[in-house]
């Protein structure tokens, strides 16, 4: 379903649910943005700090203070997308599989009966990348939705053919973007659930609220190719709904 802004009214109270900082910009800043916005409550969560993470410039972001640079950076993006509220899980990049999952079905737990959103957003099965972090959030967030019993939509972010063909699978050449899988899971936009194209003004905070995480995205913006994909990819959101 293509959706508009007045669309986007429909999601209610947001509940995003993600990885490492930058997974939200990338994934739904558009959406959160444009909640945000509408007066609608948005709250965003983020399990991990993201210290393992490659580090664009280690003289200037160092690895060993990354987990604090890249909090710094979410919080940036936070504000460029004009949300407010943030959670942060506290577990270990890169490690979210070999955590205790029933404690983490139980903080998100606690955060649906919280926040009682409408909506629920967050990775798929295949973690889009592949990343296991992300298909780890994925089990997380879908058992705790399944455990409260919520009525609240869930969504997985997806990767579109189109934008794939066009420029994702040129980009992961030059970025490796999908590093744990050889070819993402793509969906054709016309079976794409809720599939929102950026106004003008939303998609510059989203692109704002990447540009500010510089210690992951500056090589992408000063790069020809990384800001073609930037900007394209940005321009739109894909997401299906998840039956749990």
């Amino acid at each position: 379903m293509f959706c508009t802004n007045d669309d986007i009214k429909k999601l209610g109270t947001i509940l995003g649910v993600w990885a490492h900082p930058d997974d939200e910009s990338w994934c739904m800043g558009g959406v959160m943005a444009s909640a945000a916005a509408n007066g609608q409550r948005v709250v965003c969560v983020t399990a991990t700090r993201g210290d393992a993470g490659k580090t664009a410039d280690e003289a200037k972001w160092p690895q060993a203070h990354l987990g604090q640079i890249r909090e710094r950076e979410l919080e940036k993006a936070m504000k460029a997308l004009g949300v407010t509220e943030h959670v942060w899980l506290d577990y270990n990049d890169g490690q979210l599989s070999q955590a205790d999952p029933g404690a983490a079905v139980e903080q998100i737990v606690t955060i649906i009966k919280k926040v009682n959103p409408d909506t629920i957003f967050s990775f798929g099965p295949d973690g889009i990348t592949g990343h296991a972090d992300h298909k780890t959030m994925f089990e997380w967030t879908a058992n705790a939705r399944r455990k409260t019993s919520s009525n609240a939509v869930f969504y997985r972010v997806t990767e579109t053919k189109e934008k794939y063909d066009s420029i994702g699978r040129k980009c992961h050449e030059a970025f490796n973007i999908y590093f744990n899988i050889d070819t993402p899971v793509t969906i054709p936009t016309k079976d794409i659930d809720l599939y929102f194209e950026l106004p003008e003004g939303v998609l510059e905070k989203k692109i704002e609220s990447l540009r500010v995480q510089e210690c992951q995205t500056a090589g992408m913006f000063a790069s020809p190719l990384g800001l073609e994909y930037i900007q394209e990819s940005c321009a739109c959101e894909a997401f299906m709904i998840v039956k749990v």
